[in-house]
């Protein structure tokens, strides 16, 4: 699994190129949906010129709000460009509990009841990530 920070420059490019499957993690906004159309680009760009392997794992929802219209207009737009089959399902909602365990450096798990209701979202996506990686399972 190789993380690369939010840019497309030069590192991530070299990720790109080692790697066999790319995974988005996309807002519902219009500037992040834009942002995944320039990612695609690079994509295709690397898959022509330096590796034919790379392909499109899915593409992860971050940040949900629980309702928005225009959150469900760019869920909209997200579908048209990646293909609703690509959009991965649960939604990792909007959640303050999140921001808190990135600052405390713990694992969602670790937060308590307050966090009991993302703990399906998160298992959901993981068991996603495992099964379309295609990694052995866990003993």
């Amino acid at each position: 699994l190789i993380d690369c920070a939010p840019s497309l420059g030069p590192i991530t490019r070299s990720g790109l190129a080692a790697a066999d499957l790319v995974f988005l993690v996309v807002e519902l906004s219009a500037l992040s949906i834009r942002g995944a159309e320039a990612v695609l680009e690079v994509v295709d760009e690397v898959w022509s010129e330096l590796n034919p392997n790379l392909d499109i794992g899915g593409v992860i929802v971050n940040r949900s709000p629980s309702a928005s219209v225009e959150a469900n207009r760019q869920e909209e737009s997200l579908n048209r460009l990646m293909g609703k089959q690509s959009v991965w399902h649960p939604f990792v909602p909007q959640r303050t509990v999140l921001n808190e365990a990135v600052g405390y450096r713990k694992p969602v798990h670790d937060l308590g009841y307050r966090a009991k209701d993302l703990l399906g979202i998160f298992d959901a996506l993981y068991k996603n990530l495992i099964q379309v990686s295609e990694f052995p399972p866990e003993t």
